[in-house]
């Protein structure tokens, strides 16, 4: 009986102790868009930035005019910034797309 409770324990332990789940620290990045005005602008930039791998959330908020964005450490500042621009709209440190911007909905321009 001894024995058959060992076995039962080293195999709970085996099986709760092997299962490492990894999640990684999602940061938080808030983004100036001032040209950010409608749904259709949060609609693009929100599709724009999560095709980058590692992004799992994006908030666009159009009174404050910010993108807050919950990635991993993989994807910069920089990533987020070069997606919103060649979506068409202007960030803090680059430019828009100018082809990206005229592609864009008149509402949104």
């Amino acid at each position: 009986m001894k024995k058959l409770l060992l076995i039962v324990g080293l195999i709970t332990l085996a099986l709760t102790g092997c299962k490492k789940e990894e999640t990684a620290a999602l940061l938080i990045d808030e983004i100036a868009v001032p040209g950010a005005k409608c749904e259709m602008c949060q609609a693009t930039i929100s599709a724009a930035v999560l095709k980058l791998d590692g992004v799992s959330k994006v908030d666009v908020d159009l009174d404050k005019k910010i993108t807050s964005v919950a990635h991993t450490e993989q994807v910069s500042r920089e990533d987020l910034e070069k997606a919103i621009a060649a979506s068409g709209y202007d960030t803090g440190s680059h430019a828009k797309d100018s082809t990206a911007y005229e592609n864009l909905p008149e509402c949104c321009k």
